[in-house]
């Protein structure tokens, strides 16, 4: 009991006087700590009512918005850039021409080709079956 005295009056000593204009500032704090703690902070402009949503869940949702909006962008920039190379590729073709009547020269040939054909396949058909024999 004599020990925790002199650590009382030892405590005392190395605190020091305290004037009463210290307390009543102390005291004067406190209350408008405690009054704070009770009301709540002040509501800012712009800030939900509530207070339920946090300010890290607001950042998610603006660069999970910002990633969305990016997406969409790039897959813009693709379809125009991609309409621009078929409008180019077809700019560099030349206009089909109207197709002309064919010369009876033409046709000739065309028909003198089917029938060499024609017969090259028959005589090969009769070359097969006579070595079958």
């Amino acid at each position: 009991m004599r020990l925790s005295i002199i650590l009382l009056a030892l405590l005392a000593i190395a605190a020091g006087p305290v004037s009463a204009d210290e307390a009543a500032g102390r005291i004067e704090r406190a209350n408008l700590l405690r009054k704070l703690l009770e009301d709540g902070p002040p509501v800012r402009a712009g800030a939900p009512a509530s207070g339920t949503e946090l300010p890290a869940a607001k950042i998610e949702m603006q660069q999970q918005n910002e990633a969305e909006r990016l997406q969409v962008e790039q897959f813009q920039d693709g379809q125009w850039r991609q309409l621009l190379e078929t409008q180019r590729a077809n700019a560099n073709r030349p206009d089909p021409t109207p197709t002309q009547p064919r010369s009876p020269l033409v046709f000739e040939r065309e028909q003198q080709a089917r029938d060499l054909s024609i017969q090259i396949q028959r005589q090969d058909l009769e070359y097969r079956q006579t070595n079958r024999r």
